[in-house]
């Protein structure tokens, strides 16, 4: 698997976590009243923390390997720029997830 198609896949992972946590923050009144919707959050905010934690390192070996080619690749330069604009936006996603549906004591 080519670096460009890794690139496009933690591209689509990142842009789907900022939008269901925009679109969680903006219809949460309405949202909260399906049934199953604290696990859909639940399982986002999952996959999002897992999503931070596994591209810390995938982004840190991505750029040393786009960088220290021979010849310069602007379309992978780009795509890690734009990849590390949107794995913060990621973070702040994370957090604010975090704190839409807090834990009943009983909840493990």
């Amino acid at each position: 698997m080519n670096i460009i198609k890794i690139y496009k896949y933690q591209l689509f992972l990142y842009v789907f976590i900022v939008l269901f946590t925009i679109q969680n923050a903006l219809f949460l009144n309405f949202n909260a009243s399906f049934k199953f919707y604290k696990e859909i959050v639940e399982f986002v905010f999952i996959i999002s923390v897992l999503t931070v934690f596994i591209s810390v390192i995938m982004l840190i070996v991505q750029a040393v390997k786009s960088i220290n080619r021979n010849k310069v690749n602007w379309k992978e330069i780009t795509y890690l720029l734009v990849n590390l604009i949107l794995y913060y936006l990621v973070v702040l996603s994370s957090l604010i997830l975090s704190t839409q549906f807090p834990h009943s004591p009983n909840s493990i």
